[in-house]
């Protein structure tokens, strides 16, 4: 009874092992897809999208790809750190939404359009 409680197989000897014959008679692939399928399902998109989309595999692309997430890529890196510490911290977005609608503001007041300002809040607000 000791033994059931240290390995937490209560009840182990009543089944026959049946567990025990179902893992080992899984397949090794479902078992690397268990474990890979958001990488496996990653390297579908890119494949697909690299045969159906035109110009997806572009340098150009990669590049817009880049300087659209550039803000949202610099607030997850200081996020990290704070995750590592062991804490949590909300006020990131917070702190973008904050920063938009200030950056909207500033433009306003060198003269640009409010449409033009708009735009800017809505794309440095956007997660």
């Amino acid at each position: 009874m000791a033994q059931e409680a240290a390995t937490g197989r209560v009840g182990h000897e009543e089944t026959g092992g049946v567990a025990d014959d179902l893992e080992a008679s899984r397949h090794p692939l479902l078992d690397t897809v268990e474990r890979f399928w958001s990488w496996l399902f990653l390297f579908l998109l890119i494949v697909v999208f690299s045969v159906f989309g035109h110009g997806f595999l572009d340098l150009f692309n990669f590049q817009s790809i880049l300087a659209n997430a550039a803000s949202a890529m610099i607030m997850a890196l200081g996020l990290t750190f704070v995750i590592i510490a062991g804490g949590i911290d909300l006020s990131v977005a917070y702190a973008m939404g904050l920063a938009s609608v200030r950056m909207s503001q500033r433009s306003w007041n060198f003269g640009r359009s409010k449409a033009d300002c708009y735009a800017i809040f809505r794309v440095d607000a956007s997660p």
